[in-house]
């Protein structure tokens, strides 16, 4: 049988405010607006032409993503050109829209973060505010809610201090979203409510339904269904006029689907499901809501009883979430962001470093001291008349430095020692991580395989096509990679001695050997390289006759000796 999915919108919230972004850059840049950009271009003077290129590439966020990022490419060459870092600022988050819009999340991040520097260094509040909250919802639409947080609170702090109703308000509906991203939907509501008391103090009423749909959805995920149906009848109620935003009505109607759905009226379930698919069929971009509906629908037959047309919706629910959501675009981001914060650490390093620089000098000028201080009581001493006094002063002084000597020795051993402890043990804790991942994957692929369906073909065949699709995205070459160098540095001394008594070993020889030396047994290894652990077994066996090892001889001992 098809397993019946728990009903979730939080995957879609972010919708209605890209829906509302679109209609207003639908009306202000209309294509007589882009036309006139497009003809005042052709005879533009260079510095004229940053500003056109920048206004064009703005007007075709949503129209053309590929314009935009052709235009903004221009506009950044230029505007470094002539030093204008207010367009350089420009240019950069019109190219992280752009390539935002065309979920390629890594790229987009780039140049979010750099017009953010930017920005920031010329401090107009309008453009920070701007770049931090698209890059707040860049990761948000990768679910990554934590950073998501930290970026919409810097924007509802600037919002507080510029003391803007709208955008507060705007603010407060946005971290509700995140909230409810994380599955904290009472700490949701209450950001909501601000949201709405705002809106309606202060006569915000073209934005109240978004907020009302929010609130309808957190209350259908905390099972409050007496609430939600109220607030998703309010929402039907605020969109059903010919100049509602059709994004927000079909967001209601699948909100109004959805609730009836867990109250059990599969016929108006049914009825708003139909109404709210005629609604997404008018949108260009769609594919969100598209996707919300097709899980509805699954659930729906599946409660009906009719589970053909329910794996139909469900397959079709996969289909377009593998298309927005893919895991090589998460690690990509994950790594634009790792190559980030690493600079940012290099720096903080080299200024370590140079601190240390400083102290050294400043021990070294300690011990200078110390040693002018001990000629200076040699001379002292050698004009006393006592002998006696003179040696037992001159064998305190020299005690003393010696003292001194071993007490700096012992502390730089004991630095040593625990940075390389605390290295290690980093390798082994990032070691164990990729292989519980691994582990992860692998039993969610089991339970898929686990699945009972009835006895279509075609279903089974498509079910096993999903597994592997799945088993294809197991991929850590990167990762890996990233393993090895760490594994490089901190056991650089065991990777000469090896290389320099076997030369003939290959990389992936060394690098069972450094496992080994970490003590990970056969099946650590396997997943942890995500192969065989046959595979292991072999690969131990090959290495065995490389070292010439006699039976009876343990692999790990000999290498742990090394």
């Amino acid at each position: 049988m098809i397993p019946k999915l728990n009903l979730s919108f939080v995957c879609i919230l972010s919708f209605s405010c890209i829906i509302n972004a679109q209609t207003i850059i639908d009306r202000k840049y209309d294509q007589k607006y882009i036309d006139q950009l497009e003809l005042e271009l052709t005879h533009a003077n260079p510095r004229d032409r940053t500003d056109l290129l920048n206004a064009l590439s703005e007007a075709y966020w949503f129209k053309n993503p590929e314009k935009t990022i052709e235009y903004a490419k221009e506009a950044l060459k230029l505007s470094r050109e002539h030093d204008d870092k207010k367009n350089q600022g420009y240019a950069l988050i019109n190219l992280c829209q752009g390539y935002l819009l065309r979920d390629i999340y890594d790229q987009a991040l780039e140049y979010g973060l750099k017009s953010l520097e930017i920005r920031e260094a010329l401090g107009d509040k309008n453009d920070i505010v701007f770049t931090l909250r698209t890059i707040g919802w860049l990761y948000y639409d990768i679910n990554n809610s934590e950073m998501a947080l930290h970026y919409h609170k810097k924007v509802l702090e600037y919002h507080l201090e510029m003391d803007d109703p709208h955008r507060i308000a705007y603010s407060y509906n946005s971290l509700g979203l995140v909230y409810a991203q994380m599955q904290q939907h009472h700490t949701a509501l209450e950001y909501y409510k601000k949201s709405l008391l705002i809106k309606d103090s202060h006569n915000l009423y073209s934005r109240r339904s978004e907020t009302i749909v929010n609130m309808g959805i957190s209350y259908l995920e905390l099972g409050a269904y007496k609430q939600a149906l109220e607030y998703s009848k309010q929402a039907l109620e605020l969109n059903s006029t010919e100049e509602a935003d059709h994004g927000n009505m079909a967001n209601s109607l699948n909100l109004m689907a959805s609730v009836y759905l867990k109250l059990g009226d599969y016929e108006n379930s049914e009825y708003y499901l139909n109404l709210a698919t005629e609604r997404i069929a008018a949108l260009t971009d769609n594919q969100e809501l598209t996707m919300e509906n097709n899980l509805i629908a699954s659930n729906l037959y599946h409660g009906k009883g009719d589970f053909r047309k329910s794996m139909y919706y469900y397959m079709r629910y996969i289909e377009i979430k593998n298309n927005i959501q893919s895991l090589e675009k998460n690690n990509k981001l994950a790594e634009m962001r790792i190559t980030y914060e690493n600079e940012k650490k290099e720096n903080e390093i080299k200024l370590l470093e140079r601190e240390n620089e400083i102290a050294d000098v400043k021990r070294k000028a300690l011990t200078g001291v110390l040693i002018l201080l001990f000629i200076i009581a040699v001379l002292i001493i050698s004009r006393l008349k006592s002998s006696q006094r003179k040696r037992r002063i001159i064998y305190e002084a020299q005690k003393k430095l010696s003292e001194i000597k071993l007490q700096n020795e012992r502390l730089e051993q004991e630095k040593l020692k625990d940075q390389l402890q605390f290295k290690s043990q980093e390798l082994v804790n990032f070691s164990l991580h990729i292989s519980q991942k691994n582990e992860m994957y692998k039993d969610f692929i089991c339970q898929l395989q686990e699945i009972e369906f009835m006895n279509k073909i075609d279903a089974s065949r498509k079910i096993q096509k999903l597994i592997r699709d799945f088993n294809q995205n197991l991929k850590f070459n990167e990762t890996l990679e990233e393993y090895e160098s760490d594994l490089d540095q901190i056991e650089e001394e065991f990777f000469y001695k090896i290389h320099r008594q076997f030369p003939n070993l290959t990389n992936n020889d060394r690098r069972l050997m450094a496992q080994l030396r970490m003590k990970l047994s056969s099946k650590e290894i396997s997943t942890l390289n995500n192969i065989s652990v046959k595979s292991v077994e072999i690969s131990r066996y090959r290495l065995r006759k490389k070292l010439n090892l006699k039976n009876g001889e343990s692999l790990t001992a000999f290498v742990q000796k090394i």
